[in-house]
């Protein structure tokens, strides 16, 4: 097994991947999958639906399978390409050891360009994760439309009060914060979730 892989074995990787298959197999939407290479790697794709193209970025520990049970609302009207981040436990597969945030917006870009005709690259620092480190006023500059939904019962940080900030610093943007939700909130209120979607992509 690889150093930089996520999985301890080979048969981890191939316990893994059985699940993974199993999850796209039982989509009820037909989902292509297709590999770009990157300078860092292999990146693996889930693809459905068509017209305009739709980016779909899993959350962290996660793989691309977390939008299949929301597929019937992302690819009703788009193109989805779902993408494996590298350096994770996914079918992306790191050639190179993924440690600091250019290599993260660089490989992006890569993918990006690559699959997505045109695409603009990604030059904006990443310098956090987490939403409630992170600046917020380029994202706020660009005029674009933003949705957020925060669980009201978060454990990574205070729902209420990330939302409040949110407000702060996006006033344009809608701002969500779902009842009985943690912090997977696609996992804790699924229909809430699709409503949130719906909306967002009409």
């Amino acid at each position: 097994m690889d150093a930089i892989s996520k999985f301890r074995s080979d048969e981890a990787r191939d316990a893994y991947i059985r699940l993974y298959d199993s999850g796209v197999a039982a989509s009820h939407i037909p989902v292509a999958e297709s590999d770009v290479e990157t300078s860092v790697g292999r990146t693996h794709l889930l693809i459905a639906g068509e017209r305009s193209p739709l980016i779909a970025l899993h959350a962290l520990a996660m793989s691309s399978t977390m939008w299949l049970p929301l597929l019937h609302v992302l690819a009703a009207r788009h193109h989805v390409v779902m993408i494996d981040v590298i350096g994770q436990a996914s079918k992306s597969i790191a050639s190179k050891p993924i440690t600091t945030t250019a290599h993260i917006v660089g490989w992006l870009d890569e993918t990006l360009r690559q699959y997505v005709c045109g695409a603009t690259g990604f030059r904006a620092p990443l310098n956090a994760v987490r939403p409630t480190r992170c600046d917020l006023h380029p994202l706020a500059q660009l005029g674009i439309p933003v949705t957020i939904a925060i669980g009201r019962e978060e454990s990574l940080h205070d729902g209420p009060e990330a939302a409040a900030r949110f407000r702060r610093v996006l006033p344009c943007a809608r701002i969500e914060v779902v009842d009985g939700a943690n912090h997977v909130i696609p996992v804790d209120q699924p229909v809430r979730v699709e409503q949130i979607l719906t909306d967002f992509l009409r």
